[in-house]
């Protein structure tokens, strides 16, 4: 990924059109940074005029007067009052009422306190003179931790609020946040009363909506206040947002004028069939169906209750007769549609039928009896997910193996089958192999019992993924020759089982992938893996495996066509004689790690330093790209100065991508290299 400067180097009229693009917000994070920047808008003084927008994420010494003074044209001025007591912040807040005459100041502060440093009390002190006397100000944008007194650093006589208060130019305020801070709810009725009242400022926004809710209790949050406030005080809107859907059907509402209006009456029969099951798929697609408050509802949709919650275990239920779509207890968007006419009936059912999730005993009880009495309709079933992961606890299995083979042979033609939380019986593995051969794509089996399996053949079959321990007694093989399996290109298995080694024998032409789920004390190299990748190892250009970085080397010398290497869960990274083949890998161009032991610096020097210096060219001479995946929802890579000195990645990313390999975090995003002090450069 290139720099966005990069594009002012395309031509001529690409600078002069992308320059002032470029430099109309600006960003500082670091003293480097900063001076850089002082030094081209001195060098370059119509750039200066460009600057409209400027963020300072900290105290960056006497550059930040240099550029406040050289961009004359700043409207938007963004502070980060998260200060350390090093940051050299003394500089620009001595300059910034007379420097900068911002017409929209924004205050950002992530913690929930302030660090009690000269450097903040300072900030505070001047930004409160600033905000009171600044003619030009018109809106503010803070959190409402600066309108909180209390929150202030000890000794600090400063009040931002009183500052907010007195600005007598000020038109708007804006707490973007979305709720208002843990503990200080029970402070909110008296500030923001208080604020209304006294400022001059004829509008205040907030990020949060009207009403809340805390663990299942609603707070309004707009009754207590003043009838001031409740004027001034503008809130956001709920959080629902109306789907494209909706917005389509209240535009076509709206437009209607003649009650019998019919869409596309004049339309042919075939055209508008077609219309409408485009329309009717989608609300199959994106809505919850049938909403139950009992977590046994029927899978079929004529006993669903009156309550309403969240559930979506009756989204795909349909109706049999003409006389249950008239009850008054049948609920959700896709009943709706079935209730329209008997063109929608026809094509809802059709649609609802193709794709059928199961959640719990009793929705299966009456799947299985739907399946008996409307055997065409169950047959239109491409689609069939039985159960749900973790309903295993409670599931009751008496009679379900005999009820599952019975709902299984009058399936036809099936897409995908997936089978949780319940052992798959060889006879439905016999029965999908009689009756959906040619048509299945994604087989998925999260348990097995202690039999035989005769695995059919699957000429489409695309993924096949067996989720389960092994168990004592389980075997898998086939009737006369080995099955073929010409379009598979995906197999997960997990530790031990014992399909491996008889899809070594079958004929996988297409196969690319191959994912194993290890276990973390299995000491032994698994055996199945050995015996598959010794038949269609050199077909592979993906392995990715858990807990397998020990045997990484084995890996990448029996798949010397493998492209990418996700050892995505590991309890430590290989070292060199675990990871580097006896000869050099000519194929691999990716390696997907987690991101485990990575932030402690001595735990990096002990586990990855080892494993990062044995990625070497010599090795691995295509090898562009190693990934880190995050378990955190924050990014991988620092930020602020003081994070990137102390996170060993970004030396590391150097280093790599100086031998040609680019460290990237699950997005795909690198390190880019920062500006950085030359010896003998003044940070004050």
């Amino acid at each position: 990924r290139e720099s966005s400067s990069s594009v002012l180097a395309v031509c001529k009229r690409w600078a002069r059109v992308g320059t002032p693009l470029l430099y109309e917000t600006v960003v500082l994070r670091s003293t480097p940074q900063a001076q850089a920047l002082a030094a081209a808008l001195k060098d370059n003084k119509p750039f200066g005029k460009m600057i409209k927008k400027l963020r300072v994420e900290g105290g960056y010494g006497a550059a930040v007067p240099k550029i406040f003074k050289l961009a004359p044209n700043i409207t938007d001025l963004c502070l980060n009052l998260h200060l350390y007591a090093d940051d050299k912040v003394v500089p620009m807040y001595k300059a910034l009422f007379d420097a900068v005459k911002p017409r929209r100041l924004v205050l950002y502060h992530a913690e929930y306190s302030f660090n009690d440093n000269k450097g903040v009390r300072l900030a505070l002190s001047t930004l409160c003179d600033c905000i009171t006397n600044w003619e030009s100000l018109r809106v503010i944008v803070l959190s409402d931790i600066f309108l909180d007194d209390e929150e202030l650093p000890p000794g600090c006589d400063s009040s931002i609020f009183d500052a907010v208060c007195s600005a007598s130019s000020l038109e708007e305020i804006c707490i973007p946040q979305r709720v208002p801070r843990a503990g200080r709810r029970a402070m909110y009725v008296d500030i923001f009363s208080r604020l209304t009242e006294r400022s001059t400022a004829s509008l205040i926004r907030v990020g949060w909506p009207a009403v809340l809710t805390d663990f299942g209790f609603t707070i309004d949050l707009k009754e207590p206040l003043s009838a001031v406030a409740q004027q001034k005080l503008c809130f956001a809107p709920p959080k629902r947002a109306i789907s494209g859907l909706e917005a389509v059907a209240q535009e076509v509402a709206a437009s209607t004028v003649h009650p019998n209006f019919i869409p596309m009456a004049s339309a042919p029969d075939s055209v508008r069939e077609q219309i409408w099951g485009h329309i009717i798929r989608h609300v199959i697609s994106h809505s919850q169906g049938v909403k139950d408050g009992d977590s046994d509802s029927d899978w079929d949709s004529s006993s669903s209750s009156d309550s309403d919650s969240d559930s979506d275990s009756d989204s795909n239920s349909i109706l049999t007769s003409d006389d249950e779509q008239r009850q008054s207890r049948l609920r959700g968007p896709v009943l709706q549609c079935m209730s329209v006419c008997k063109l929608w009936l026809r094509i809802t059912r059709q649609l609802a039928c193709r794709s059928i999730s199961v959640l719990n005993r009793k929705q299966f009880d009456s799947l299985a009896d739907f399946a008996s009495k409307y055997p065409a309709l169950f047959r239109l079933c491409r689609h069939l997910k039985l159960f749900d992961d973790f309903s295993w606890v409670a599931l009751r299995t008496d009679g379900l193996r005999d009820a599952l083979v019975t709902l299984i042979s009058h399936a036809r033609d099936l897409v995908s089958f997936r089978l949780n939380s319940f052992p798959l019986p060889p006879d439905v593995l016999r029965i999908l192999g009689e009756h959906s051969a040619s048509s299945l794509v994604r087989l998925y089996i999260a348990d097995t019992t202690s039999e035989q399996y005769t695995l059919p053949s699957f000429v489409n079959l695309r993924s096949l993924h067996i989720d389960c321990q092994p168990l004592a007694g389980t075997s898998w093989g086939f009737d006369g020759s080995p099955p073929a399996f010409p379009l598979l290109e995906e197999v997960i298995v997990s530790t031990g089982n014992e399909l491996l080694p008889t899809l070594a024998l079958c004929s996988l032409p297409s196969i690319t992938c191959l994912d194993y789920d290890c276990d973390e004390d299995e000491s032994v190299f698994p055996p199945g893996i050995r015996t598959f990748t010794a038949a269609h190892g050199d077909k592979l250009r993906l392995f990715r495996g858990a807990n397998m970085s020990q045997w990484a080397r084995f890996i990448l010398e029996s798949c010397p066509s493998l492209t990418t290497l996700d050892l995505h869960c590991w309890t430590h990274p290989p070292t060199a004689k675990e990871l580097c083949p006896a000869s050099p890998h000519t194929s691999l161009e990716e390696i997907v790690a987690p991101s485990r032991n990575i932030g402690n610096s001595k735990q990096f020097a002990s586990t990855w330093s080892p494993f990062l210096d044995a990625l070497r060219p010599e090795t691995f001479p295509v090898l562009q790209t190693l990934k880190i995946n995050s378990w955190e929802d924050e990014g991988l890579w620092p930020v602020t100065p003081r994070d990137i000195a102390k996170s060993p990645l970004p030396a590391a990313a150097e280093i790599l991508l100086k031998r040609g390999i680019r460290m990237v975090d699950a997005a795909g995003r690198g390190w880019k290299p920062r500006l950085k002090l030359r010896k003998g450069d003044s940070t004050r």
